[in-house]
């Protein structure tokens, strides 16, 4: 079995701070086995103290490396946060970090 990975760039505004906001609508097929990733900006753009993004490619990297962490969405998602944590070694969190893993079944 191995493993692909397809990255899907949306942007919008927050969910429920702009009453008439209009969001991007996507339709995706899925099958048992896929896990989906969704992120806020918060994740990519934590910063290490040499001032360091962790960007899109580490965040993959963690997935590729740790597949393990597809067994179930909350490995996923620790596995991610931890990740993010031991970059940031301590520096000061200035975005919110927010994962929404989904996992078909």
């Amino acid at each position: 079995m191995g493993f692909n990975l397809t990255t899907i760039p949306t942007e919008g505004f927050p969910l429920g701070m702009f009453p008439n906001a209009e969001y991007e609508e996507l339709t995706l097929a899925t099958k048992p086995g896929d896990v989906l990733v969704f992120f806020s900006d918060g994740i990519v753009d934590a910063l290490n103290a040499e001032g360091e993004m962790f960007g899109t490619e580490r965040l993959e990297a963690v997935l590729r490396d740790h597949p393990s962490a597809c067994h179930s969405a909350q490995a996923t998602v620790d596995a991610i946060l931890a990740a993010v944590s031991a970059f940031q070694s301590g520096t000061a969190h200035f975005d919110d970090e927010t994962l929404v893993v989904l996992r078909v079944l």
